[in-house]
């Protein structure tokens, strides 16, 4: 747990009521350290994004050197707002290490939400300023875990960006993004450059290159899977080239995995006669009903009681696969893959609950949708690459 220091609360008039007592009792509850008052809380008039930057500038201007976070409370969530808040905020994160938070004021004073609402609030302002809220046994320390992603915004602009681990633990993360242009195709020779600087990323932090190479990346249509092939698993094979080569050693495996919520498959647990309930989180299906001409998976990683809703399976579909390959091992090496995608939905930070997809792919969702949604296809500074900005 990295504390909080010192920090300052921008809001909308009252909005911001009952949210300070609430968020410092969570902290408590997770032992994380957040001073109950806050070095200055300023309070807009008009809820304009124009206001809200001019309230960031005074602040950058006056503690910017002092401060750890700002805490920006809206009365409800405006797409334009935060778009204008983060843009500015992007910039002073990168030149002072400053992290910003917007919050939609809305759903702190319901009182069925406010409580988990400041809970993932503080788990979020801590993976933000570089800590690591827990973590999970990976058992696989040489393995560098990749998400890569797309994001499309409405008037057909594109963002492509990569997250890769790049510690033992898969509690650190790097970031790289880049414009997609419109009139492309969901396939990028790009993935290679990606892929190289998070390699030396990996090896910056480790001061080592792992030995294999396990990426989550967007679903495609079956057709276009040979343009994956002949393209992107092309670029990436040169780029793991030059930067192995250079080092002097031998290349690492590369397994690319395409996961997908649109399923339409559900899954019931016998519990009794003709009595059936929700499987278990970790529940793998990968007989059966799975494609025989591939390699796909059924995984439900996260836990939903039948008072909730019925538990939605994620569809995994190994691409590409070396280690596969092999028959002697064949059956412990999908048991495997199996497992590691199961304890990666463990680490996605902006929640305290288990995740249905591995938490390298749902940053890099995140990290699309940021850029796309909220810095409108700008990329942030490089100096922000190690940081979770974008939670």
């Amino acid at each position: 747990m990295r504390p909080v220091d010192k920090w300052v609360l921008i809001c909308y008039k009252d909005c911001a009521f009952n949210l300070i007592s609430v968020l410092i009792s969570e902290a408590t509850k997770l032992n994380y350290q957040i001073p109950q008052h806050p070095v200055k809380q300023y309070t807009t008039i008009n809820n304009a994004p124009c206001d809200y930057i001019r309230e960031l500038d005074v602040v950058m201007n006056t503690y910017k050197n002092t401060i750890q976070l700002v805490l920006v409370i809206l009365p409800k969530y405006s797409e334009d707002v935060w778009s204008e808040v983060y843009q500015r905020a992007s910039v002073y994160f990168g030149e002072f290490g400053v992290a910003t938070q917007c919050v939609d004021g809305g759903l702190l004073n319901m009182p069925n939400t406010n409580v988990s609402v400041c809970r993932n609030l503080v788990i979020k302002i801590n993976a933000k300023l570089g800590g690591v809220p827990w973590t999970v046994n990976i058992a696989s320390e040489t393995t560098m875990f990749v998400g890569f992603a797309f994001y499309r915004s409405k008037n057909g602009n594109r963002v492509i960006g990569m997250v890769a681990s790049i510690d033992k633990t898969c509690s650190k993360y790097f970031s790289t993004a880049s414009f997609h242009p419109a009139n492309m195709p969901l396939y990028s020779a790009e993935i290679g450059e990606h892929l190289k600087k998070c390699l030396n990323a990996y090896r910056d932090k480790t001061k080592m290159l792992p030995n294999s190479i396990i990426m989550y990346r967007t679903e495609i249509c079956d057709w276009q899977r040979y343009k994956v092939y002949g393209i992107e698993l092309k670029a990436m094979k040169v780029a793991i080239s030059d930067v192995y080569k250079n080092a002097r050693l031998s290349e690492p495996t590369l397994t690319v995995i395409m996961p997908s919520k649109q399923s339409n498959s559900r899954f019931f647990s016998q519990v009794r006669h003709e009595i059936y309930a929700n499987p278990r989180a970790g529940t793998v299906i990968d007989g059966n009903i799975t494609s025989p001409g591939r390699y796909n998976f059924y995984l439900l990683s996260h836990v939903c009681t039948e008072s909730q809703h019925t538990a939605t399976p994620t569809s995994y579909s190994v691409l590409c696969d070396p280690e596969g390959l092999n028959p002697e091992n064949l059956l412990q090496h999908r048991r495997k893959i199996q497992l590691l995608t199961f304890k990666l939905c463990h680490l996605y930070y902006n929640c305290c609950s288990t995740v249905a997809l591995p938490a390298p792919y749902k940053y890099a969702q995140d990290l699309v949708d940021f850029i796309g949604k909220y810095l409108k296809g700008a990329i942030p500074p490089d100096n922000l690459s190690h940081d979770l900005y974008y939670l």
